[in-house]
């Protein structure tokens, strides 16, 4: 109906991203196709109110090829479409700083527990 017509949002096409392999124990890597699709609230009163959702498709997420960051953002409320906006902007950079924190912790860790298991290996003699 052209009422939810005038609501909607989608992409025109379905997209392909390559995800990396090896975690989970695949060796290949996984093929993803996507595409988006929103609709505004009904709201009889305000049949121009905007849209009050995003969304944020971010490759290479973390620095990393092959991960993808696929984020929904609901907004609600009188500034909803400037919140859902504001966390589709800042929300993916939080989140890679964060993820890259903990790989690199996770990377220290792993090496102190390899000196450990391998105590002299890789010292100068």
């Amino acid at each position: 109906d052209g009422e939810v017509a005038r609501r909607t949002s989608c992409s025109a096409h379905s997209r392909s991203v390559e995800l990396a392999a090896g975690r989970g124990g695949g060796k290949d890597p996984i093929k993803v196709r996507y595409a988006f699709w929103t609709q505004r609230g009904y709201y009889p009163d305000d049949p121009s109110k905007a849209n009050q959702d995003s969304y944020s498709i971010t490759h290479n997420f973390a620095g990393i090829e092959g991960d993808s960051l696929f984020a929904v953002y609901d907004g609600h409320g009188r500034f909803g479409h400037d919140c859902a906006n504001f966390a589709k902007r800042q929300l993916p950079k939080i989140q890679a700083k964060h993820v890259r924190a903990e790989r690199i912790k996770k990377h220290k860790a792993d090496l102190a527990a390899k000196a450990k298991a391998n105590p002299g290996q890789g010292k100068p003699k």
